[in-house]
């Protein structure tokens, strides 16, 4: 008797599951209907969690940026002379256990981690070149100013929505130079905006002038979910062969920092 009873009760319970995750999917959808206006980006990103899309001397206008009020604010962060090189990265990431479910309520967690400058020391990317892990990032801490350039306690308490950092950080690629943070807050979303102060070289080739390499990596908490964009874009020295080795060496980054980022959010439960 108490097996013809166990038999409905589990079937109740998988379409109690099915029916939770459907209504699940139904409303994440219609949170990025309000955020993308493309269903094609849509239906891409619930498939298969992230959407990448780069150009090069093409001057093309930027495809996946959140219809919000810091994705507007990573669009105008870039002035003057059209890029060189445009990369956009867009993740969908389902939250683990033991998460809030309500939108904008971690947000407070996830502007701690994006002001832990000094925790990005030491985080690895795959090297295209080399064709094995490697160091990003083997210095990386925020500074009192430029000139003096003292250590400082990474600024993580308050609200960040205006706060303006300066930071020194080593790429093992690329060399040390210094470069400005700032950020932006709203009731569900944190933005980080950087861009390199000094010059950057590749080797002895002076690379990519000062202010132009400019990225913004913006955090949504949508509830169940976080969506996370990452804009990169720059003007480089004209060098034959260097778009693939720019576009493998940055995207790698954007991986690495997206990757960092996510370790971060989940060990702070």
């Amino acid at each position: 008797m108490k097996k013809l009873f166990y038999i409905p009760f589990i079937v109740f319970l998988c379409t109690l599951s099915v029916f939770a995750q459907e209504s699940t999917e139904t409303d994440i959808r219609a949170k990025l209907e309000n955020i993308f206006s493309s269903d094609e980006i849509i239906t891409e990103l619930l498939a298969a969690g992230v959407i990448q899309r780069y150009t090069y001397k093409e001057n093309t206008p930027l495809v996946l940026t959140p219809d919000t009020e810091l994705g507007r604010d990573a669009v105008a962060y870039w002035q003057g002379e059209e890029p060189m090189y445009v990369n956009e990265q867009v993740y969908l990431y389902k939250k683990g256990s033991g998460h809030s479910t309500v939108p904008g309520d971690e947000i407070g967690r996830i502007s701690v981690i994006l002001r832990s400058v000094s925790k990005i020391e030491g985080i690895t990317y795959y090297s295209n070149s080399k064709k094995r892990e490697e160091v990003l990032y083997d210095k990386s801490f925020v500074v009192d100013n430029s000139d003096t350039g003292r250590k400082i306690a990474d600024p993580v308490e308050g609200n960040a929505d205006g706060l303006v950092l300066t930071v020194r950080q080593r790429d093992t690629t690329f060399g040390e130079y210094l470069y400005q943070y700032s950020y932006r807050q709203t009731e569900d979303t944190v933005a980080l905006f950087y861009s390199n102060i000094d010059t950057m070289k590749y080797g002895f080739i002076k690379l990519i002038a000062p202010g132009e390499l400019k990225v913004v990596l913006s955090v949504q908490d949508l509830g169940d979910y976080l969506l996370i964009y990452g804009l990169m874009r720059g003007r480089f020295a004209s060098i034959p062969g260097i778009k693939d080795t720019v576009h493998k060496s940055f995207s790698s980054r954007v991986e690495a920092i997206y990757n960092w980022f996510i370790v971060q959010y989940e060990q702070q439960q």
